[in-house]
């Protein structure tokens, strides 16, 4: 299954502001802009071990992964993310370590994960879209390198990749209608898996409750204290891996992870059909991955901004 985090990129007036500068016009000077930091931050960390500790995650940018297009002011392409052991660490000069078991960095299995910035000279906030699977992306690290970078760049910048949380979510997703409540990897009690049909000493299965013409509320009812959705919510998730929602917005169906929204911000799952995925490899095509990214946060942009602004 894949899916795309979405976080906003803002850079600050000084630390702690509210207030926030237009991309192409940092210290409201058009020669210093988001983009042009962001691409010069990025090649000078080409070919470079990046180590996110908490999370125990490396990333690398491969030449000539990554395209830059100038015009439309997006960066995209894959990178190299792998996670390493709780019982050991990385034993390489770039790379922090601790006294457990030596491993080289070549040793950690590193898949390729989809990385999409947009960053408009004209608007306050840019995008950072992060493609996800099997519970690894390369968030943390790119995040890490980004702010790092705008600090010790020659005017240095407060720069903020962040989470888009609930709060931020557009009014129009806040009001699309709820079709579908997925618990996945639902825990099931020996007399419901019977009758759930689960086969052998299976217990575990997906819980899905769909919508057949009555209302199951909107998204916001998920988000707030509305009584009657978090009693189901407190019932289905502390027996499930994760719970997830389908909404109906502009016609199409999305699906958000629940927890995801509320704490670590906005998690779409893509549609596997339109992403062509190798059945050996279980890589989606490039090109089908980028496009179906780039509709996601077109979607976004519509909800936010209007029809003006599209990739």
């Amino acid at each position: 299954m894949h899916s795309v985090h979405m976080s906003s990129f803002k850079v600050l007036l000084k630390q702690r502001s509210r207030k926030t500068y237009k991309l192409g016009a940092l210290n409201n000077d058009t020669a210093n802009n988001a983009y042009e930091i962001t691409k010069q931050i990025l090649n000078t960390h080409i070919n470079v071990p990046l180590e996110d500790t908490d999370s125990k995650l490396i990333v690398s940018i491969p030449t000539g992964n990554l395209t830059f297009d100038d015009n439309k002011r997006i960066i995209y392409g894959y990178v190299n993310a792998g996670r390493y052991g709780e019982s050991y660490t990385i034993r390489q000069k770039l790379l922090s370590s601790a006294t457990h078991k030596q491993v080289n960095h070549d040793e950690v299995t590193e898949k390729k994960r989809y990385i999409f910035i947009y960053l408009p000279d004209s608007l306050d906030t840019g995008i950072f879209a992060f493609h996800d699977t099997a519970r690894l992306n390369a968030r943390s690290p790119i995040k890490k390198i980004i702010e790092d970078g705008f600090k010790k760049y020659k005017t240095p910048f407060e720069a903020r990749i962040r989470p888009l949380l609930h709060e931020s979510i557009p009014q129009a997703i806040k009001n699309s209608p709820v079709k579908e409540i997925r618990a996945v990897g639902y825990k099931a009690s020996k007399d419901t898996a019977d009758a759930m049909r689960l086969i052998g000493n299976r217990l575990t299965a997906d819980f899905v409750i769909k919508n057949k013409g009555y209302s199951m509320g909107v998204v916001s009812d998920f988000l707030g204290k509305n009584k009657s959705q978090n009693q189901l919510i407190d019932i289905l998730e502390p027996d499930s891996e994760k719970v997830k929602i389908t909404v109906q917005l502009n016609g199409k169906d999305k699906v958000y992870e629940l927890k995801n929204i509320i704490a670590k911000g906005v998690s779409i799952t893509l549609d596997d059909a339109n992403l062509n995925i190798d059945p050996l490899t279980n890589e989606p095509n490039q090109k089908s991955l980028h496009d179906s990214i780039k509709e996601e946060i077109n979607d976004f942009l519509f909800e936010i901004y209007g029809k003006g602004y599209k990739i």
